[in-house]
């Protein structure tokens, strides 16, 4: 059968199910809890699953991979574990939320009470930003790997399962993301399970040469522990806690889980405990070791299932950010800029039509995206998400902080982050420093700024409700 052919009925066969359950999937479209949050009742085995299938995207395969073919041996450990630190920080973070704020249910709701109406404004762009950024970095990975693999068209794999999937987020709501992600946790794990085990009995470990090196990683490609793996986990840190505390997504399945108990585990389970292996293993399978020891693996014999793969992350990715992504629109919004007195069907209609034009519109960006590395996307958009942090954790876990001071820093850690880029250049050392100071810099001087009023006293009082 033509390669074209069996991508294009890989395709066919995942998402006519998916489009058939756009009829007959109820999404609770009467109750904004039932649509937006599936009632509130998720479980920790239910929250693990969607948690795990929403930070699994195309890059933690692919970009694993690449880093393990970067850095050697110590990329695939730097990737996983620094993402993680990034990630788990997540949880701590909305629990004092809630504190703060029992009724919470979005971040640019809570950073309206705790600052202001320009701050609120300010992280509306950034939610749609990392949701935009998301979603086209999915559709990018599906339509690299499919186009490369089956010869099929690049713009047909990355445009078709974004407008797919964003029309059956918007119909089918909270209760239909999460049935899509235990459905797909499954045929994930059974998937990969079969082209680890596939891969692994390919190998001689008897046969294997002396390691190569790589001029990026001078200390040894099979080095464990190197300086530049050390780095990149250090940047993925910051880049990770970019991604996370600005996606939308998270907050929502978090208000979603039937109680704290509940959030920690799913989110420690699925984001940690399940993630951290599965990413470390994409890392050694699909970057360090086919780099270090060339021929070792046959990924000829897989295509079919390392496709298949990709294409499941990437469409709980997409289904994820584009749900989060609705849950504003629908509940914080459209109440703040379009009207107070709204209806429960004109918010859901609103948030449904939004959501699919903006699903749209990732998918045309994503167009443009071929033959772009995955991992130098992620890093250098962390530069931009991470500067943001700052006001967000302070706001958070202090008093606090005036809506002038939060929106100068956010200004600040742009600035910083890429004029190091321009000043030190775009290489690994370039990149480490420029996440790094995007990310402290505002950090840094909001903490100096309420020491010193701590000292001194506030000159005024500042917009907080909270």
């Amino acid at each position: 059968m033509n390669n074209s052919v069996v991508g294009y009925c890989l395709l066919f066969f995942l998402f006519l199910p998916i489009a058939i359950s756009v009829l007959r999937i109820n999404g609770g479209a009467r109750n904004i809890s039932r649509f937006f949050f599936a009632g509130n009742r998720l479980t920790y085995p239910m929250l693990a699953a969607t948690v795990f299938m929403s930070w699994m995207w195309t890059t933690t395969i692919l970009g694993a991979g690449e880093a393990g073919i970067r850095y050697g041996f110590s990329g695939g450990w730097a990737y996983s574990l620094g993402a993680t630190g990034g990630f788990l920080f997540f949880i701590p973070l909305y629990l004092r939320m809630l504190k703060r704020d029992p009724g919470v249910i979005t971040l640019t709701g809570f950073m309206e009470k705790r600052y202001g109406t320009k701050i609120r404004d300010l992280f509306y762009f950034f939610s749609i930003a990392v949701v935009v950024y998301i979603v086209i970095e999915q559709a990018a990975g599906i339509g690299t790997i499919f186009s490369n693999s089956f010869g099929i068209s690049f713009k047909i794999a990355a445009f078709i399962p974004v407008v797919i999937i964003s029309v059956f987020v918007s119909f089918k709501g909270m209760k239909g993301v999460i049935i899509l992600d235990l459905l797909l946790f499954f045929l994930f794990s059974l998937v990969f399970l079969i082209l680890c085990g596939d891969l692994l009995f390919q190998i001689d470990w008897s046969l294997f040469p002396l390691p190569i090196k790589e001029p990026e990683n001078p200390e040894g490609f099979s080095s464990v522990v190197s300086l530049p793996g050390l780095r990149y986990a250090v940047t993925a840190v910051f880049i990770a806690a970019g991604q996370v505390y600005l996606d939308p997504g998270y907050y929502a399945k978090a208000k979603a889980a039937r109680n704290r108990q509940v959030l920690v585990r799913g989110f420690l389970i699925g984001g940690v405990v399940t993630w951290v292996p599965v990413s470390i293993i994409c890392a050694f399978l699909f970057g360090s070791l086919g780099k270090s020891y060339p021929g070792a693996l046959n990924f000829a014999r897989v295509p079919v299932l390392f496709s298949f793969l990709v294409l499941l992350a990437g469409i709980t990715s997409i289904s994820h950010c584009l749900m989060g992504m609705q849950v504003i629109f629908g509940t914080d919004y459209y109440s703040t800029k379009i009207t107070k007195k709204a209806s429960v069907g004109e918010k859901i209609r609103f948030s449904r039509a939004t959501t699919i034009l903006l699903g749209f519109l990732c998918g045309l960006i994503a167009l443009a995206l071929e033959r772009i590395s995955l991992l130098s996307i992620d890093i250098v958009s962390g530069i931009i998400f991470a500067a943001p942090c700052g006001s967000l954790i302070l706001g958070v876990f202090s008093g606090r902080g005036k809506e002038k001071d939060a929106l100068f820093s956010i200004l600040l850690g742009v600035l910083s982050g890429f004029g190091s880029l321009i000043l030190f250049g775009g290489n690994e050392r370039g990149m480490f420093l420029a996440t790094l100071l995007s990310f402290s810099i505002p950090l840094i001087y909001l903490l100096l700024l309420c020491f010193y009023t701590k000292i001194t006293g506030p000159s005024g009082k500042p917009k907080n409700r909270l």
